[in-house]
């Protein structure tokens, strides 16, 4: 039975290299037989997988001489510039437009990225998995442990504000039960008769009151 002979990642790049490269060029010759299908996106594809075929061999070509050098860290936020149309970057979308052709691209890159020394080959260049990522998401390929992106740890905001104190909601009390009072005793039954007032007298009209009837006075006789 045949040994895998585990290659370290010096002596993996050269091939690493060589393979990437035919299989950018053959997407890139699809690319190009299918301009009409893919309109204005064809440009700018282009360009991309070119770019990525070239970082990645002259990233194997310093890894193989061995002078490499250590990444840098990322920096900031850049400035915002002119902005290039860019082709879409959903999962599998190349072989979706392609067909079986970039499929078979596909499963290259997938049996290239199986490969046993692919982990040390990106632990000693790192930064090409910022160009491999996106073409496995372009040709659907899934991605392996070892080019699985990092999740930022973020430390937790030092702040100088007191804790705030918990918030507890008073218990409602039960109120104290107590004696019923005694009911208002009762009106007495009958019928109540205001007293009238022994000076009231009805009033009379004055002596002297006239009533007119038929233009003349008439006095009123009193009673």
């Amino acid at each position: 039975m045949n040994e895998i002979a585990h290659f370290p990642a010096q002596a993996f790049a050269p091939e690493f290299a060589r393979r990437i490269e035919m299989i950018c060029a053959t997407l890139i010759t699809l690319v190009r037989r299918r301009y009409l299908t893919l309109g204005a996106r064809t440009i700018p594809l282009w360009f991309r997988l070119q770019r990525a075929s070239t970082r990645l061999v002259r990233l194997m070509d310093r890894l193989a001489a061995g002078t490499l050098r250590p990444a840098r860290p990322r920096r900031g936020k850049r400035t915002p510039g002119v902005r290039t149309p860019q082709p879409p970057t959903a999962n599998g979308w190349l072989v979706h437009q392609l067909g079986y052709h970039a499929a078979g691209c596909g499963s290259q890159l997938e049996a290239l990225l199986r490969e046993p020394d692919l982990a040390a080959l990106l632990a000693a260049a790192p930064t090409a998995g910022r160009t491999l990522r996106p073409l496995c998401r372009l040709l659907g390929v899934p991605l392996p442990p070892a080019l699985q992106p990092a999740k930022p740890v973020r430390a937790a905001p030092a702040s100088t504000r007191p804790p705030r104190p918990v918030r507890t909601k008073p218990k409602p009390v039960a109120p104290i039960p107590t004696a019923p009072e005694a009911p208002p005793p009762l009106p007495p039954i009958g019928i109540f008769v205001h007293p009238r007032p022994a000076a009231f007298q009805p009033a009379r009209p004055p002596p002297e009151a006239l009533s007119y009837r038929l233009g003349r006075p008439i006095p009123i006789k009193l009673r």
